[in-house]
């Protein structure tokens, strides 16, 4: 038995990168009682580095049922014999029983489920100014807004659909057994299906709910925040506080506009706005400081960004603006009393 390559598995079923091919060498070169042995030692060396003491506490006294349990859900989810494992050595059992200890402890999370390394990704992204529309495999689409990622599988496989977002997208997902999971940052958005907005540009993350309902939570094993919200709902999540803010409005259309074309600005002040006019507009907006706290209700279609201003001068009177190589420069005494 080669010790380097049953260390190389254990290895990598502890990182859940074994492909289906490796996992059925592991189970193989489980059954040989040396190889046993060797895992056992890897094991309780990883348990003595890592592990709890109250996972410790139960080392030498592993539930045989569980361990049952275990070799039942593996093999059958491969495709295997029960009984034929059940004849391997009592070593293959002593391992099952830390490999169950590691899973208490979050070394594993997924039951001897290992991922495909050899699975597809595909990455869309969306420059400042553009926007775009992605079909997924199961039939839901995305629409992605400017300055946004987007990475998802080419083919959705096994219990869940997952999909990973840095900016923001609106969805309409496709109803299916599996929950679809949306992870934006430190947070994850799960649901079956639903439409809705998830806004990950800046530290204060926010999940609008057109309709359905979906359930947002901070992705930490140790931390248990969960939000359940249904139409007409918004969650925000302060990355400065590390806490959520839930309200409930008449409508927030206005949140999502964007996908349809419209940059709609709901009685927000300029310094919150420049934001979305830049992505909008795709060029750099520098506003004086005596600008920032002016209030703007507008609704952007197909108008120009000098337009916009000269909109915005008509209701602020004294605005002034310059376009150069570095963006727009806007300046301007104040607001109009408010």
């Amino acid at each position: 038995m080669q010790y380097r390559r049953i260390r190389w598995l254990y290895r990598k079923l502890i990182e859940r990168t074994l492909s289906r091919k490796e996992w059925n060498e592991f189970l193989r070169e489980s059954k040989d009682e040396e190889a046993g042995i060797e895992l056992s030692n890897l094991i309780k060396e990883r348990l003595e580095k890592g592990l709890s003491q109250r996972a410790k506490a139960h080392q030498d006294q592993p539930d045989e049922s569980i361990i049952e349990d275990i070799i039942a859900t593996a093999t059958q989810a491969k495709g295997q014999d029960a009984a034929q494992v059940k004849r391997t050595s009592y070593f293959w059992i002593k391992v099952a029983a830390a490999i169950l200890l590691l899973m208490v402890a979050g070394y594993l999370v997924y039951q001897f489920q290992p991922t495909d390394p050899e699975a597809v990704y595909l990455t869309k992204t969306t420059a400042s100014g553009q926007k775009s529309t992605i079909t997924l495999s199961d039939g839901t689409t995305v629409r992605l807004n400017s300055e946004s990622k987007l990475v998802y599988p080419e083919m959705f496989v096994g219990d869940t659909r997952q999909v990973v977002l840095e900016g923001e997208g609106f969805f309409q997902v496709k109803k299916d057994s599996r929950p679809f999971l949306v992870k934006a940052g430190r947070l994850q958005v799960k649901v079956l299906g639903t439409s809705f907005n998830v806004n990950a540009y800046d530290p204060a993350t926010q999940i609008a709910v057109a309709e359905g309902k979906v359930e947002v939570s901070l992705d930490s094993a140790t931390e248990r925040s969960k939000v359940l919200l249904t139409g007409n709902e918004l969650v925000t999540y302060d990355e400065t506080v590390g806490s959520f803010s839930k309200e409930r409005l008449d409508d927030i259309n206005h949140l999502f506009a964007w996908k349809d074309g419209i940059l709609w600005i709901n009685q927000e002040r300029l310094r919150e706005a420049v934001p979305k006019m830049e992505r909008w507009y795709g060029t750099h907006i520098h506003l004086a400081e005596q600008l920032e706290d002016c209030l703007l209700e507008i609704k952007i279609r197909g108008e120009s960004l000098e337009e916009v201003l000269e909109l915005i001068k008509y209701a602020k009177s004294d605005l002034s603006w310059e376009f150069t190589d570095e963006g727009v420069f806007v300046e301007g005494e104040g607001c109009v009393k408010e």
